[in-house]
């Protein structure tokens, strides 16, 4: 820790750099000066220390300059004791050889570990990208398996225009995006204030299903006049002390314990209302309500196309009929014959099992059939 404070210092400008050199440098030159009546000219070999060091912190180059300068030093005190020996200069290149070496060995490990460090960085980046890429590849396919789901099940309700097959649909879809355990498609009567069964689908107890028609009075469910009022999404559980005390009395007596309402609504208008439920205790996800929501969005889409078709086909029904009808009682004018003709086109429209035309004598309140058709079916 040290080492590494001293060697920022070092790095900072010129001046700790030349400090460190010129000291090292004198503080050595002191020691060959002390050292050399007992040593002699090797005790020039003491310049290796701050060159080493000079080499090793600062750089090769720092390394060199310590080594002339070391050199110099050291002829100063050798020629000031009188010593011209060539081992003077000797010394001096294989201290400036020393030098060089040093501060190239430290230069190639410097960049080997620049090198490395920059290979451990980049696997480091590397392995942050592949996680992210991993991550965002897990993400995709659970948002894409969320879409699959989601159209496959618009798509099955969607297919048909039979209202009751619509709501079949509804009820299989929902049930199945979110494995739950059921789920009740119902219609909201404005003006009696009732909620009537459409069908309610469950994988479990089926024997506790409503029958189609089925209703009750919305003034009883608090909860339910919220969602279908305002539009809320409402969760109940049995063992939530915050929930409707009303609804978890009434999903207990469907042997269920987790409640999910949300409203069926088209252009903004609701007219329905979907209930999910599960006989375990559990929690309904974000990521459950989500989907559930899309898909009530689309079952209101479903449901009002399926109605709007079932009105047109009634009411092409019923002008076909009624031109049929008129066509065949004015192509008799018998009155018995038009009378006869009019009850069998009345039992044909409605499907009847019979019809009768009846006299009525106001005076003496008194009723006669005049003509009559049964069909063969009664």
């Amino acid at each position: 820790m040290q080492l590494e404070k001293a060697k920022r210092y070092l790095m900072k400008g010129k001046t700790p750099k030349f400090f460190f050199s010129f000291m090292s440098i004198l503080t050595t030159g002191g020691i060959v000066w002390l050292a050399f009546p007992t040593w002699g000219p090797i005790s020039a070999s003491v310049i290796v220390i701050p060159i080493i060091l000079t080499s090793w912190i600062i750089g090769w180059q720092a390394g060199l300059v310590a080594g002339l300068t070391g050199y110099f030093v050291n002829s100063i005190i050798f020629c000031w004791f009188g010593n011209t020996d060539l081992s003077l200069h000797i010394n001096g290149a294989v201290l400036i050889g020393i030098a060089l070496f040093v501060g190239w060995a430290r230069s190639k490990y410097i960049q080997a570990q620049a090198q490395a460090d920059e290979i451990f960085n980049e696997n480091i980046n590397l392995s942050q990208n592949l996680s992210r890429v991993e991550q965002f590849s897990d993400e995709l396919i659970e948002q894409t398996t969320k879409l699959s789901i989601i159209l496959d099940a618009s798509n099955s309700m969607s297919s048909t225009l039979d209202l009751e097959k619509v709501i079949q649909n509804i009820n299989l879809e929902i049930t199945a995006s979110i494995n739950a355990s059921g789920c009740v498609v119902s219609n909201w009567n404005k003006k009696e204030d009732r909620v009537i069964t459409w069908l309610e689908y469950r994988i479990k107890d089926i024997e506790l299903a409503d029958e189609p028609g089925t209703s009750y009075d919305l003034s009883e469910f608090p909860s339910t006049r919220k969602v279908l009022e305002d539009g809320k999404i409402i969760t109940i559980y049995t063992n939530d002390l915050n929930s409707d005390p009303i609804e978890i009395e009434h999903i207990i007596s469907k042997n269920t314990t987790s409640l999910l309402m949300l409203p069926v609504k088209f252009e903004e208008e609701v007219f329905g209302l979907i209930e999910v439920d599960d006989v375990d205790h559990r929690r309904f996800s974000e990521e459950d309500v989500n989907i559930c929501l899309k898909l009530a969005e689309q079952a209101g889409i479903a449901i009002h196309k399926a109605k709007l078709f079932e009105e047109i086909q009634y009411r092409l029904k019923e002008q076909t009929l009624l031109a049929k009808a008129v066509a065949t009682i004015t192509s008799s004018l018998d009155p018995s014959t038009a009378l006869q003709l009019l009850c069998e086109q009345l039992c044909s429209a409605i499907d009847a099992t019979s019809v009768y035309i009846s006299s009525f004598d106001e005076s003496n309140q008194y009723s006669k059939v005049i003509a009559e058709f049964i069909a063969p079916q009664a």
